[in-house]
C-alpha cells in the first residue's frame, strides 16, 4: 500500500469517527428546533459559526453545491 492510499483510507476512517461524534450534538439540535428554538440560539451554543451551517444540519438547508457539505 503506497503512502498517499494509506493516507487516503486514514482520512476517510478519521471522517466517520468525527460524524460519530457530532451525531449526538446534530441530533440535539434537532430537538432544540422542534422546540421552536431559533437557529440563531443553535448556532451560539453549538460553536458552528454559520448559520447555513446549522440550517444544512437541521435539514432546512441543502449543501452547498462548491463542497458539497456544510462548512466547518
Amino acid at each position: 500500500m503506497s503512502d498517499l492510499d494509506y493516507l487516503g483510507q486514514r482520512h476517510k476512517q478519521l471522517l466517520r469517527d468525527l460524524a460519530e461524534i457530532k451525531a449526538p450534538l446534530h441530533a440535539a439540535m434537532i430537538a432544540e428546533r422542534a422546540t421552536g428554538t431559533t437557529q440563531n440560539d443553535i448556532r451560539e451554543r453549538s460553536g458552528y459559526k454559520t448559520i447555513q451551517q446549522v440550517r444544512v444540519i437541521l435539514g432546512e438547508a441543502q449543501p452547498s453545491k462548491r463542497s458539497g457539505k456544510a462548512a466547518e
